[in-house]
């Protein structure tokens, strides 16, 4: 009889008092999905092949929002997702082809495009608080970039330029809890583009393609531009390793992160045809973006 009323007795202290746990925040789940918004401060500049001078630079900020996934199969193993859509406008400044002399030129060009990643994370644990995950997957960006042309047919050479880069990635990941609410990860990855390729897309071919017959009366080096399909001049880059880095910031499903992104585009192939030639010279993307994220699953 005594032995059963302290039972109960301790049963009834452990509902009324539980003991402090990290535990009490709930179990965790193997899915986590979170939304994210953010802005990049953005720079892109091309250089001349020879002397390597700047030549354009596009700067300004762009403004996003996009989706992050979580999904841990056991201790160590997880797999992670990620998407954003980005668009705005940004500074251009270049130059002009005016009698056959190139005079400074400054206008606004629009970006918009997309960025994504998958991959898997491994868990290593150093500590009951710190952990390192080597991290391997692929990447993706594809944007568009609005500007103007200028030369000899200077109303006809509109054109949107779009890029894509599909690259393996590999990196590791450095994560630090304070306690169960609050912690701190640094985040650094290297990828290698097995694609990288650039489509310049005509607003008016059939109109170009006239004018280039026209100019082909006179001059017959332009034959060949005159029977050329210019719906669109498709181009690969120069391939180089690219960088990422982030830190960021956790307290419960609220995350602030700033992240450094650097792509670096060798001069591409010539595209085009006979006469008339088309390239990109060798071009840099530097990114700097500032985000919050929020935990929709937890």
């Amino acid at each position: 009889m005594k032995t059963g009323l302290s039972i109960s007795i301790i049963i009834a202290l452990a509902l009324l008092n539980p003991i402090p746990s990290t535990a009490q925040e709930g179990p965790a789940r193997p899915l986590e999905i979170s939304v994210l918004a953010k802005t990049d401060f953005f720079k892109w500049r091309e250089y001349s092949d020879d002397t390597k001078d700047l030549l354009v630079e596009d700067l300004g900020n762009l403004w996003g929002a996009g989706l992050r996934a979580t999904y841990s199969l056991g201790s160590h193993w997880q797999f992670y997702a990620d998407g954003d859509y980005f668009a705005g406008n940004v500074t251009y400044k270049g130059y002009i082809i005016n009698q056959g002399k190139a005079q400074p030129y400054t206008q606004t060009n629009g970006y918009k495009g997309w960025e994504g990643s998958a991959k898997v994370r491994y868990n290593i644990g150093l500590s009951n608080k710190l952990i390192i995950q080597p991290t391997a997957g692929m990447a993706a960006r594809q944007w568009k970039r609005d500007l103007i042309t200028y030369g000899q047919f200077t109303s006809l050479l509109t054109y949107n330029e779009e890029y894509f880069l599909l690259s393996p990635q590999v990196g590791l990941d450095c994560k630090y809890s304070f306690n169960a609410r609050w912690s701190v990860s640094i985040s650094m990855n290297l990828s290698y583009p097995l694609i990288s390729n650039e489509k310049l897309i005509f607003n008016d071919p059939a109109g170009l393609t006239a004018a280039f017959q026209q100019a082909a009366v006179q001059n017959p080096s332009l034959q060949s531009a005159a029977s050329y399909d210019w719906t669109h001049v498709s181009v690969d880059h120069g391939k180089n390793i690219n960088q990422m880095g982030e830190a960021l910031v956790r307290f419960k499903q609220y995350s602030c992160f700033i992240r450094y992104q650097k792509y670096t585009l060798g001069k591409s192939s010539n595209g085009g045809t006979d006469g008339v030639s088309i390239y990109q010279p060798n071009s840099t993307n530097d990114i700097l973006s500032v985000g919050l994220i929020y935990a929709l699953i937890r």
